[in-house]
């Protein structure tokens, strides 16, 4: 990362957070009498005509990334405690809740998320439009280590938090995370870094009222509102989705019966076909069973038997006894049907 160009600074005469753009150029060097927004150390004020305008230490440098965050949130706070109206976005959620089971209450946070920027369409709910606001009380968070991590905002009844995000090249954050559990609002100054260096005071506070910086809340204890909503959503989209587990099953068990319908039908069909077959072919081996000297078989190889109970002649595959037993005829045999009904009777 490229070395950082601090346009922030405090004066030292009246504890006000300035940017360099609103120097002359008779404060330029040590006259501009400023410190450091996060270590008090002394600054110099670099306008020189080769770099970006810019403060510096005069001597032992702390961390530049921490003392720019530490004067863009200073100076955001100089503005909105001075009860100017501050314009905070819609509030709105976006849902992709499951409709395979019943939610309660306590299940649907992981199933609902804050959108940045409100756009009606389908799984969003606005809870509440973007309003103007003046603060009446502002300080600081600070992290274990002193530094700035969020400002604590108060207007009416409500709390809020405000989180900045620093321009991606002075330090690349990635996500922000809510604060301390409160309705946390993200300043978005990702691709502003040259909005900030090239903006005095009062250009700067233009730019932080007006709807061309981007904000975004991250977290917010209102969004609860549409909970019995969601709840609702939720109910009926169970509902609509047990109707089509319905269908499903019903179209499942038609689709099965048509099957074996169809079945039933290739079974009888070949069955008739087969007993044509059957037909055509003993019109060849009929004459044949006046003899007993050899099998009876017809042009496709299949072997044929008279039934010595019945007289059934048929093709030897549904026959017993074939040729053998108390027949000893080489084409009589007992039927699969005199089988079973001799089986039957012995019972």
């Amino acid at each position: 990362m490229s070395e950082v160009r601090n346009p922030f600074a405090i004066r030292v005469r009246n504890g006000k957070t300035i940017m360099i753009k609103d120097l002359s150029e008779g404060e330029r060097g040590k006259k501009c009498r400023c410190t450091c927004p996060a270590c008090g150390g002394d600054f110099v004020a670099r306008m020189g005509k080769k770099k970006i305008h810019h403060f510096a230490h005069d001597k032992g440098a702390c961390d530049e990334i921490i003392a720019y965050i530490a004067g863009l949130y200073r100076v955001i706070m100089q503005i909105l405690s001075a009860g100017v109206s501050f314009p905070i976005p819609a509030l709105a959620i976006s849902h992709s809740m499951p409709n395979d089971r019943l939610l309660n209450e306590s299940e649907l946070e992981p199933f609902v998320r804050v959108v940045g920027k409100y756009k009606e369409r389908e799984n969003t709910i606005k809870i509440r439009d973007g309003a103007s606001v003046v603060f009446e009380h502002i300080e600081f968070s600070y992290d274990s280590k002193k530094n700035i991590q969020a400002m604590e905002l108060s207007y009416k009844s409500s709390k809020m938090a405000i989180k900045v995000k620093p321009p991606d090249t002075i330090c690349k954050s990635g996500t922000v995370s809510p604060h301390n559990k409160m309705a946390t609002l993200v300043l978005d100054f990702t691709v502003d870094a040259d909005v900030i260096q090239n903006s005095n005071s009062v250009e700067f506070t233009e730019y932080l009222l007006s709807g061309d910086l981007v904000k975004y809340w991250i977290s917010n204890p209102l969004i609860k509102k549409a909970y019995p909503q969601l709840l609702e959503i939720n109910k009926n989209d169970y509902s609509e989705h047990l109707k089509r587990e319905e269908r499903l099953e019903e179209e499942r068990k038609s689709a099965l019966e048509r099957h074996r319908q169809l079945e039933e039908e290739l079974r009888l069909d070949y069955i008739m076909r087969q007993k044509r077959l059957e037909e055509e072919v003993f019109e060849s081996v009929k004459e044949k069973f006046g003899q007993h000297s050899y099998a009876i078989t017809d042009s496709q190889g299949y072997r044929w038997l008279e039934c010595g109970v019945c007289g059934k002649r048929a093709r030897a595959t549904g026959f017993w006894d074939k040729g053998m037993g108390r027949f000893p005829s080489i084409n009589i045999g007992v039927c699969a049907a005199c089988r079973m009904n001799r089986h039957k009777t012995q019972k």
